[in-house]
């Protein structure tokens, strides 16, 4: 019997819970969409290890669902239960989303900028929550930022509680997770890594850089870095597919930090013409190098991005769309009949399509944007 028949097997044995399909997506311990027999409601189910700390993980996830229990903060998922599946594993259960997760939107870049601002308060206002009650989530990326949507707008949920960890009243950090290297902020990695609340919000930033800019590379070629190649050369090995799989973990891993620790991750995924600089300095100050020039709390972050004015562009086609900046509709598009000039700036009355050029042209599509952004 596979790992994952032996999981589903415990878990209806139980009698609570009928097992309706598995998640593969992570690889933070074994997901499952099930559903409750006496609630007659689909659930979340999450089984993580119980390793040698299984007393103080088994402990964690219950006080987060005694926390959480009244379902206080819309932006977190909320945690039905939390309990021993044998002495191996510890099950919990968590309220279903049907809107699935943040991965889907940011692939699709169906994103707006601002769109992408709202999703990071919200989380930010989950973070805050959690982290008032001392909890560390130590693994923020957008696979586990599920998505409801609303009448009016997306309200994201924070969930995968499988790798939280709570801080003591004199602690200040715990140890860091090994989980989603693509979101380890530079002080989780190495022996001695630790996490805090600004790891966090490191991490968050990072999802908000996505949702606005696209994805990161989620394949481990493009990060193959110049010490990587001469380790490889060394080893007689012409191409990363020759590795088996402890060496190309070993190797994928190193990369990323080296890139990580000089803050170069983000140089993987250019910014769109339209990042608004003030935005831009925001993420760059939540993904500082040192934890202590970060932002030291989910509410300052907050308060950092609900200040900030800028339009709802995304991408439409080749072109650039912004509905609504200052009573107007834009549209930034390559231009064919300017000489010299490759791109242009049109407008239209909020709600209108007569759209008209307005402005000069420009160089280069982010020259477009700005002058956009700048228009009052």
């Amino acid at each position: 019997m596979s790992k994952v028949s032996e999981i589903k097997s415990l878990i209806e044995a139980g009698g609570k819970y009928t097992v309706l399909s598995e998640f593969t997506e992570g690889a933070n311990g074994y997901a499952f969409k099930g559903h409750h027999k006496h609630l007659q409601c689909d659930m979340f189910l999450k089984v993580i290890d119980a390793d040698s700390e299984a007393d103080k993980t088994f402990a964690e996830p219950r006080a987060l669902r005694d926390a959480l229990a009244n379902g206080s903060c819309e932006n977190l998922v909320r945690l039905h239960d939390a309990e021993h599946l044998t002495g191996s594993y510890i099950l919990m259960s968590m309220e279903y989303m049907e809107g699935g997760s943040l991965n889907n939107l940011i692939t699709d870049r169906s994103l707006g900028q601002m769109d992408a601002v709202q999703i990071a308060l919200g989380v930010l206002g989950g973070l805050g929550h959690l982290h008032k009650a001392r909890f560390l989530h130590r693994d923020v990326k957008p696979g586990n930022l599920l998505i409801k949507n609303s009448d009016t707008s997306i309200v994201p949920k924070l969930g995968d509680f499988g790798s939280v960890r709570r801080l003591e009243a004199q602690e200040h950090k715990v140890a860091a997770s090994r989980h989603s290297a693509l979101y380890r902020p530079p002080e989780a990695w190495g022996d001695g890594g630790w996490f805090t609340f600004s790891s966090d919000l490191y991490q968050a930033a990072i999802c908000l850089y996505e949702m606005v800019n696209g994805p990161l590379p989620y394949t481990f070629e493009p990060y193959l870095d110049a010490q990587a190649k001469k380790m490889m050369k060394a080893k007689g090995i012409q191409s990363f597919v020759e590795m088996d799989t402890f060496e190309r973990s070993q190797m994928s891993d190193g990369c990323l930090e080296r890139r990580i620790k000089t803050n170069k991750l983000l140089e993987m995924t250019p910014p769109q013409p339209y990042f608004s600089k003030r935005l831009a300095a925001i993420v760059r100050k939540a993904t500082a190098i040192d934890p202590s020039h970060r932002f030291q709390n989910a509410y300052e972050f907050h308060n950092s991005l609900q200040g900030l004015s800028a339009p709802n562009w995304l991408i439409d086609g080749k072109d650039f769309m912004a509905s609504s900046w200052k009573t107007w509709d834009w549209k930034v598009t390559s231009s064919i009949r300017v000489p010299k000039d490759d791109w242009i700036v049109l407008r239209a009355r909020q709600g209108t399509s007569q759209y008209r050029r307005y402005g000069d042209g420009y160089a280069s599509a982010k020259l477009a944007c700005v002058s956009v952004e700048q228009f009052s």
